[in-house]
């Protein structure tokens, strides 16, 4: 399967605008159906960073430290930006 990026364009808006459980949705679904690559580690690290933010938002901050940690890492692993999305900034 080949990445939808009207699908991660959704996400990174939901994102942005603090919707952080709905940008995992919509961002998992994409991330089910791609086969092991880069992309799928970059969408799953952008999903696992959308769940730490939405623990914070809950107060769950043992599960925010472990979740962004994680979620870095995916990200650190990249050796160039993936879909327009400036992961340093992020």
């Amino acid at each position: 399967m080949h990445i939808d990026l009207n699908n991660i364009e959704k996400g990174i808006k939901l994102f942005n605008e603090g919707n952080y459980f709905e940008a995992h949705e919509t961002w998992e679904d994409q991330w089910r159906g791609i086969e092991k690559s880069p992309e799928k580690n970059f969408i799953q690290g952008l999903i696992v960073i959308a769940v730490a933010l939405h623990h914070y938002k809950r107060k769950n901050y043992k599960g925010t430290s472990k979740l962004l940690g994680k979620g870095i890492k995916l990200l650190q692993e990249l050796k160039e930006p993936k879909m327009n999305i400036n992961i340093k900034v992020l």
